[in-house]
């Protein structure tokens, strides 16, 4: 009879614990946000990874709020599911078709690449990926600003591996193409900060904003806050470090090939090489007959999102005095920056995969791109990087875009933070995929991403997982002291003007020093030109 109730007793206390189990599991999915609950769901992948996905950061920026601020959200009530990616912001699919060549180009499965299937300007989202929700725990929190140029991209789960490796992640949608930059002097005139454009970086603020508010909640600290970006989200990246809204809500910065150095347009003093921000914003609003003023704005506000995405901008942000206060080459120059410690890096042939920017890849093609591009150093560029008399000049248009767009000025910028008392480090990847199609495109634009984030489909081996993991511990360690060292790892100097220090990312993980010394010569007089131009 004992035995009996010892047993039930004991299948009673086993049935409590598992419903107690099961509470505990449901429990931790479900976290408290200053706009009402929500429950997030386990990765398949990476198990000890909570995702939250499709979190409102925003009101839809639609009607009367597109080419508007971000406004708060509205709160909701009951649980809400966050078990699904938002809609992408309106754009094309160039990008997407693009990655899926370049992906069977290196032997691996485009089929495994995943289509934007929902796109809508209601896009304002972001995702959460944690092993610690609902923790005390303070986990450094890594927020990352997805590439495309400011006119293709997503928010989504890439980033679940740095999560697994001890980061809470935040990705997140920003608007794009003309929803996220067009400047119109409608739009200035109607603006209390007297700013039109940079919409798609004020997103990016409002997600600051609001992981400084929420993001202890997931287990992360706000006060430990590392943005990183890569092509234009690595440009981003730098903007905020010069924006005073952005200013306190990050405290170290990652630059992968995106540095914020070009000239910008202004909206209030163009002159020179810098161009009149709102100028392509009227000959947009007359080719689409909304004709001029504020009935001009009325007008465009009332075309769907998806008839604007085949129009097209030469430019995304621009220097309005508010969001961004000058060009950043000036500010980054004057060490005007915030001073926290920054990563900032590229890969070695960036333009392997982005030749395709450039229509005519012959040796004529080439030179007249050079005195476009670079008319004050074109004759040290065209000797330094020699085109075949005739014919295809498609590996000097490689070289030089890679070493003068991307590798010299993240180098400047490392330079440039000398002037600060917190440290930049500067990286070089150089490693490419094994395969016939790998190793002709060599360590190719966004590589690192490819790496950092496991893209699904790539033809993964031993080499590849090596490098990730060490490109993994590294970056999760910066996030975590703003210094990437750590035991085990082969130390990361940090920049110094004396011997360019900087570390290789390629079959050996390696310091070294003077990273293309003649393309950094050559981007340091181009900048001296360029802010002699600046000046008044």
């Amino acid at each position: 009879m004992y035995r009996r109730i010892a047993e039930i007793a004991s299948v009673l206390s086993l049935c409590c614990a598992a419903v107690s189990t099961t509470q505990a599991k449901h429990d931790e999915l479900v976290i408290k946000t200053e706009s009402g609950l929500v429950e997030g769901t386990h990765s398949v992948d990476y198990p000890n990874v909570v995702f939250f996905f499709g979190i409102p950061y925003a009101a839809p920026p639609v009607g009367a709020l597109r080419w508007k601020p971000p406004q708060p959200p509205a709160r909701w009530h009951g649980v809400r599911k966050a078990d699904e990616l938002s809609a992408a912001c309106p754009q094309s699919d160039d990008i997407f078709k693009l990655r899926q060549r370049i992906l069977a180009q290196i032997g691996g499965d485009p089929s495994k690449l995943r289509p934007y299937d929902k796109k809508s300007d209601d896009c304002l989202y972001l995702n959460v990926m944690t092993t610690h929700p609902g923790s005390s725990e303070r986990r450094p929190v890594m927020v990352f600003i997805h590439g495309g140029g400011g006119v293709v991209g997503r928010g989504d789960d890439g980033g679940a591996a740095l999560a697994a490796a001890g980061a809470v992640v935040v990705t997140f949608n920003y608007r794009l193409g003309i929803l996220g930059w067009l400047a119109h002097p409608a739009l200035t005139a109607e603006s209390a900060e007297r700013s039109s454009g940079n919409y798609g970086l004020l997103d990016q603020i409002a997600v600051l904003q609001w992981v400084r508010r929420n993001i202890a909640q997931f287990g992360g600290d706000p006060e430990n806050v590392t943005l990183f970006g890569v092509s234009s989200g690595g440009e981003y990246v730098g903007c905020l470090m010069i924006s005073p809204l952005a200013h306190g809500f990050f405290h170290r910065a990652i630059m992968q090939s995106g540095v914020p150095l070009d000239l910008h347009p202004s909206i209030h003093h163009p002159g020179g090489e810098v161009q009149a921000a709102e100028e392509p914003g009227v000959k947009l609003a007359h080719s689409l007959e909304a004709g001029d003023g504020p009935d001009a704005l009325k007008r465009l506000r009332l075309i769907p999102a998806d008839e604007l995405v085949g129009e097209s901008l030469p430019y995304d942000i621009s220097v309005d005095g508010w969001v961004i206060p000058d060009q950043p080459l000036a500010m980054f120059a004057r060490g005007q920056q915030g001073d926290i410690p920054v990563m900032v890096g590229s890969t070695e042939r960036e333009f392997s995969n982005l030749i395709l920017l450039f229509p005519d890849h012959s040796s004529e093609g080439f030179r007249t791109q050079v005195r476009r591009s670079f008319p004050s150093i074109a004759d040290d560029v065209l000797r330094i990087y020699p085109a075949p008399a005739s014919g295809d000049a498609t590996e000097s248009f490689v070289r030089a875009e890679t070493e003068l767009t991307m590798i010299g000025p993240a180098r400047w910028l490392a330079e440039a933070m000398l002037k600060k008392r917190s440290k930049a480090y500067l990286y070089n990847l150089t490693w490419a995929f094994s395969s016939k199609g790998g190793q002709e495109l060599g360590a190719f634009h966004s590589i690192d991403i490819v790496l950092l984030f496991h893209i699904p489909g790539v033809p993964w081996d031993k080499s590849a997982d090596a490098l990730a993991q060490v490109m993994r511990r590294y970056w999760v360690q910066f996030a975590t002291t703003g210094d990437p060292n750590a035991s085990g790892l082969s130390n990361w100097p940090a920049y110094d003007s004396a011997t360019g220090s900087y570390l290789e990312l390629g079959t050996q993980t390696k310091r070294a020093g003077a990273l293309h010394e003649d393309a950094f010569q050559l981007i340091n007089r181009l900048y001296r030109t360029r802010l002699t131009a600046l000046t008044p």
